[in-house]
């Protein structure tokens, strides 16, 4: 979308929309409890004390991770390259895209 509005996304241009854009919601969610009158921190469940959802949120992602690396392995034609290989070809070809994109 930032192209129709012709903006051109670098990392800094990306990050300096992305971020309070991602805020909005929390924003929002701030002026709605201090219009209202309540405690914010007490409407909106804010609690830093650890629980097992936790645990949850911090392990979910290594374990959709292992799963999807698994079934990628399971696919015909699919192999794990452990050397470094395929580093310098990666690295390769970000550096033709950078050149075509000037």
């Amino acid at each position: 979308m930032a192209w129709l509005a012709g903006v051109r996304l670098t990392p800094f241009t990306t990050v300096a929309l992305g971020v309070p854009y991602m805020f909005f919601p929390a924003l929002a969610a701030v002026l709605a409890e201090r219009r209202r009158g309540a405690h914010i921190v007490e409407a909106l469940e804010i609690r830093f004390r650890p629980n097992v959802w936790w645990l949850v949120a911090w392990g979910s992602p290594l374990v959709i991770a292992g799963v999807a690396f698994g079934i990628a392995l399971l696919l015909p034609g699919v192999t794990l390259a452990a050397g470094v290989d395929g580093i310098s070809s990666a690295s390769e070809i970000s550096s033709r895209r950078r050149s075509w994109s000037r």
